[in-house]
């Protein structure tokens, strides 16, 4: 029993200590000598303890029929550590949801005081953190396990290891168990002795993945036969329709009359039709090749037609990564598309899925023949300017703009994230590739977000506050609060099929991108309901939870069903993955047998670590190499790759250490999916 569970029993006895000692010593009246006529009072109460709120909240099924918080208010901020400047936006006093979070649990999050790395780096911010003393409650963010580990075995981080294994999370770890999900998240956060000093941030589609490779069923939520039948598609190198290659229709038509537009693609699927082979590879590009033949082909009817985007400037063809971004675009992303390379992979290190012999399993991306060879057809590309240069010059706004604009004719990758909850006349193009699975990542230790708790940000009875808080937030009833609010000011209706759904046409409308509501407005975010992913507004949603996946609005299954009424899933549908032998799943040792540099075991390797402190630079000169000028400069800043990387430890020898406790942590794994030999 926790201490503030010690407290209140304590109060209670001290309070009927002191009933007793009033009856005993309180005077020699009548009234006290003379038994009580009531027949009650002789009888012993048959009313039962009221319970709190965390022993409720599989007996609910809306947050509002749990009690109110009667203790104090425990206010809580955070440091957006990952990255340099995450968002942390604003919650609205009228909000309706963490408003609710607040009466259940008595925690509320000071956003006013929560902040980012302001431009820096964790590893720039840190240093000044630990000598101020001045700690936020809660440190959270991407790439930061290494650090995690370092404030722990320094002292910094509360203990999470009670909380997990005494059933104060049961809900966490009811939908991610410590077993099965063990290499997709808490390996992480473990350190050698069993002990857990953070906690993980459910942000991506990881916990299906998951549960189809685990078996795991966490009794709520979840249908695996319904899932598997209605999942969102995926094709065998991991590519959905988020990181499509999108391309103009009206560039698409003069090339393909017959191409299928966004308006047919939609109606089709909204009147129940399911998309065939020869829809979905509707434009006949079969590899690499044929995309950059396509690619040269625009060029030419955009400078013989004089075609312009939105604002009257010349279209071009597609574009590079922007200055605000890394080139998880073109290097990771685009692969996928035009070779099937497996969209797991990074580009630092790559796995050999035909190793055969254990020390050959990693290797350095910047050696591996197919990323040299890839860069090189890139760099092409960007010499003639099919690519356009100008667009890696550009800031995040500077490219938003013209992407607004359709300023490109070809977008790729999380790139055409600007388009979204906007009329769209671009579509997606499949390549028909064969799948090879060559090289490529190995994707079962799943990357997210993990937050810890400073030890000297709270008393031990205020942690224990804020763990149950979280605990309510990974349920399945207090994550839906997030989606759609509770009690009276609940907006969750169902549609026609029983799926849950917005009663307010323009929450619907502004949220899921499904209605007439054009224009800017803060009204989800006043609301406090979690904003679209795909969507630049609203605030830093904290945390994620993997309840709240499963019951996500946007997804194209809730609960495991497909909508079938905006472009938005008419688009996740008109996919590869919907097709026989070409999902995901169908090659699924692919995503089930490892780790990728950045997973729990890459923090323990020390070149790892420092390479990944100096990954800015890292970045940079692979921008150069892809944007060189000649294939003379492209050795050239090839060369000078190869010289960073050396100096900056992401040498031959230190993907070799990584490869051997890599091939150590995962041997049965991998000689099951025929990667090593036995």
């Amino acid at each position: 029993m926790r201490k503030n569970t010690k407290m209140f029993a304590r109060v209670i006895a001290l309070a009927l200590a002191t009933v007793m000692c009033f009856t005993a010593c309180g005077g020699d009246t009548e009234e006290s000598k003379t038994p009580s006529s009531t027949p009650s009072s002789e009888q012993p109460s048959s009313e039962e303890p009221a319970k709190m709120y965390w022993e409720m909240l599989d007996e609910v099924s809306d947050s509002s029929e749990l009690p109110t918080w009667e203790g104090d208010t425990l206010e809580v901020n955070f440091w957006a550590a990952g990255g340099v400047s995450a968002i942390i936006g604003t919650i609205y006093d009228d909000n309706i949801t963490f408003s609710e979070f607040e009466r259940v649990t008595g925690v509320k999050f000071d956003y006013q005081d929560s902040y980012n790395n302001n431009g820096n780096t964790i590893d720039v911010e840190l240093p000044k953190l630990l000598a101020s003393k001045d700690f936020p409650t809660i440190i959270w963010g991407y790439n930061i396990e290494k650090h995690l580990t370092d404030l722990w075995e320094n002292g910094y981080l509360a203990d999470m290891t009670e909380y997990l294994t005494d059933g104060t999370l049961d809900q966490m770890t009811k939908f991610v168990p410590l077993e099965e999900g063990a290499t997709y998240y808490w390996n992480s956060v473990k350190d050698e002795d069993g002990k857990y000093f953070a906690l993980p941030y459910f942000n991506s589609n990881a916990v299906p993945t998951m549960y189809m490779a685990t078996g795991y069923d966490p009794g709520e939520l979840w249908d695996a036969e319904s899932y598997a039948k209605n999942i969102q598609a995926k094709d065998t190198a991991n590519n959905h329709t988020d990181l499509a290659i999108m391309v103009n229709y009206d560039v698409l038509k003069e090339l393909y009359p017959d191409a299928m537009s966004p308006t047919e693609i939609q109606e089709y699927w909204v009147n129940g039709g399911d998309f065939t082979e020869e829809q979905i590879f509707d434009i006949p590009l079969k590899n690499r090749d044929d995309f950059a033949d396509f690619l040269y082909d625009i060029q030419e009817l955009i400078e013989t037609k004089g075609l312009k985007d939105a604002n009257g400037k010349p279209m071009e063809v597609t574009h590079g990564p922007h200055t605000e971004t890394d080139n998880w675009w073109w290097l990771a992303t685009l692969p996928g598309l035009v070779d099937g390379i497996h969209g797991s992979a990074d580009y630092f290190v790559t796995g050999n899925h035909n190793a055969g012999t254990e020390d050959k399993v990693l290797e350095r991306a910047v050696d591996n023949e197919y990323y040299v060879g890839f860069m090189k057809w890139v760099n092409k590309l960007v010499q003639d300017d099919i690519i356009s240069q100008d667009s890696m010059l550009d800031n995040a706004a500077i490219f938003k703009e013209k992407a607004l604009a359709d300023r490109y004719a070809v977008y790729y990758g999380a790139s055409f994230i600007p388009h979204y909850n906007e009329k769209t006349n671009y579509r997606p193009v499949w390549i028909n590739y064969e799948f090879e699975g060559k090289y490529g990542g190995f994707a079962a230790q799943t990357h997210t977000m993990y937050y810890g708790v400073f030890k000297d940000a709270l008393s031990e009875e205020e942690l224990d506050q804020l763990m149950h808080a979280m605990n309510y937030l990974n349920s399945a009833v207090g994550s839906r609060v997030f989606w759609y609010g509770a009690g009276e000011n609940s907006l969750l209706a169902e549609d026609e099929n029983g799926i849950p759904w917005y009663s307010d046409k323009e929450v619907q409308g502004r949220l899921l991108g499904t209605g007439e509501y054009e224009g800017e407005s803060d009204l989800i975010q006043k609301l406090g309901l979690v904003s679209n992913p795909k969507d630049e507004k609203g605030f830093f949603q904290f945390p994620g939870t993997a309840a709240m996946q499963l019951q996500s609005p946007h997804s194209t299954l809730v609960p495991h069903m497909p909508r079938r009424d905006n472009l938005g899933t008419a688009y996740a549908k008109f996919n590869p993955g919907v097709l026989a032998g070409k999902h995901l799943m169908d090659v699924a040792d692919y995503v089930t047998i490892g780790c990728q540099v950045y997973g729990s075991l890459g923090p323990k390797v020390d070149g790892i670590n420092t390479f990944w402190a100096a990954r800015t630079g890292f970045e940079n000169q692979v921008k150069a190499v892809m944007a060189a000028e000649s294939d003379a400069d492209f050795e050239k800043q090839y060369k000078a790759l190869l010289t960073y990387c050396d100096e900056n430890d992401l040498t031959v020898e230190t993907v070799k250490e990584f490869n051997d406790l890599f091939v150590e942590t995962n041997r049965e794994k991998l000689v099951a999916a025929g990667v090593i030999n036995k």
